[in-house]
């Protein structure tokens, strides 16, 4: 081989290596950012639960005073109903006014009228239904008052209140009873062992989960 045909060689070797090196650092720089995008996702996404916390608490803090004001505040919520039922109205007449232009040309097709479905618009709220509803708010959502809280409640609320049940069926087994009630047990509230005088267990608390938790929770 001659002298010529080994630097080529150590060229193209050269070249090989620069084009690993900068592939895996061009990777390696991926990887990162995906990581650190990763990581300002958790954040935002923290940030964000911090937020809706902190406005639950404000507004848990204002729910007796728009219990004073139940009379005004009803008033306007019940004008913007209407501002808003009168915006669909116009809104279903201008598009069916429409449709009746476009049928009636022939060749030109044929549009569908729409009808509002039944039940709009809703009933106007009432001042005593505006102010039970604060009041049930009152009484339910304080126990809401962390991150931690409200994902013990979701976790209960999707798979919780079913695995303390299977839970309950395995309790003949002590061995596989313990074990899987202490990797699930953060899941739902209370425990699943079948006691029925004891109202922590027997998975009484795990299925007595209220739906309308969720106003807390939203």
């Amino acid at each position: 081989m001659s002298s010529s045909d080994s630097e080529e060689s150590d060229l193209d070797i050269l070249e090989d290596t620069a084009e690993v090196g900068v592939g895996s650092v061009w990777a390696t720089l991926k990887s990162l950012g995906a990581l650190v995008l990763s990581t300002w996702a958790i954040v935002y996404l923290f940030a964000f639960g911090w937020v809706l916390i902190q406005t639950r608490t404000l507004f848990l803090w204002l729910c007796p005073t728009m219990i004073e004001l139940a009379v005004p505040l009803v008033f306007v919520i019940n004008a913007i109903q209407d501002v808003f039922v009168l915006f669909v109205d116009a809104a279903e007449i201008t598009f069916n006014a429409v449709a009746d232009i476009i049928n009636a040309i022939p060749g030109a097709g044929h549009v569908d009228s729409i009808t509002l479905p039944i039940g709009f618009p809703p009933p106007q709220l009432t001042v005593a239904e505006f102010r039970d509803t604060l009041q049930e708010i009152m009484r339910r959502c304080p126990p809401f008052n962390s991150m931690e809280r409200i994902l013990q409640y979701l976790s209960n609320l999707a798979i919780g209140r079913h695995a303390c049940v299977a839970i309950r069926y395995l309790y003949p087994l002590p061995g596989l009873f313990n074990a899987l009630e202490a990797m699930l047990f953060w899941t739902y509230r209370g425990g699943a062992e079948p006691i029925t005088d004891d109202p922590t267990q027997n998975c009484a608390e795990a299925t007595a989960a209220n739906d309308q938790d969720l106003i807390c929770v939203g």
